[in-house]
């Protein structure tokens, strides 16, 4: 049997002719993921920086219900990260989180450790240091209290007027927050409740809110 060698050129004729024929299905998503790969590669190829963003605010999660915060020595921390140059000048302190874990800690002065993991950041980003690396609070078992309501009130009726008598309505109200604190309070006071910048025929005492007490919830 006799075996006839095929051009070069006739195979190559060939093969784009078959490449012709193939039907590429869903070409726009196909073209989209190039594009894609395409932008991440140029991203990746970018010279790798290192920026640090202060007041980065801190996230504390794994709390039990039946425990409250009653200090913390620090309320945000500062993250040092590298990546790529572009992607992080257009970063913000707004697109970085850091979870102080407060799962299974019990009541008293605690140290909370804070790594990298815990950090949660945009891709291709990578978290070089936390400052300060580690914090103090104090965890505390929730309490609830009822105390009576203080109206606190300023200034003098007209001349012609005086004050017969000031009624809270609700006379109580019930608190909550840390036991040590919650256990010191016997009474809230109101807003201030200015009386000279009241009118003078006024009939019902002028209500007002309980002022917030720091850490106690009404």
């Amino acid at each position: 049997m006799i075996s006839i060698p095929i051009p070069r050129w006739l195979l190559s004729r060939k093969l784009f002719q078959r490449i012709r024929r193939i039907k590429i299905e869903n070409a726009g998503l196909k073209a989209l993921s190039i594009l894609i790969a395409a932008l991440l590669f140029i991203v990746s190829r970018q010279p790798a920086i290192d920026i640090r963003f202060s007041g980065v605010p801190l996230e504390f999660r794994g709390l039990d219900p039946d425990m409250q915060l009653s200090s913390v020595s620090e309320q945000a921390v500062s993250v040092r990260l590298q990546g790529p140059r572009d992607q992080l000048r257009s970063l913000n302190s707004g697109q970085i989180s850091v979870i102080a874990n407060l799962s299974n800690k019990k009541s008293g002065d605690r140290i909370v450790q804070l790594r990298p993991e815990d950090v949660t950041v945009p891709d291709n980003l990578v978290v070089l240091q936390i400052d300060p690396p580690t914090i103090r609070l104090k965890l505390e078992l929730k309490a609830i209290k009822t105390v009576q309501i203080e109206p606190h009130l300023v200034g003098k009726v007209s001349p012609d007027y005086e004050v017969y008598g000031v009624i809270a309505n609700p006379s109580a109200v019930e608190i909550e927050g840390p036991k040590s604190r919650i256990e010191q309070l016997e009474k809230v006071s109101t807003e201030t409740i200015d009386l000279s910048a009241k009118p003078a025929d006024s009939r019902p005492m002028w209500m007002s809110k309980p002022s917030r007490f720091p850490d106690c919830a009404w």
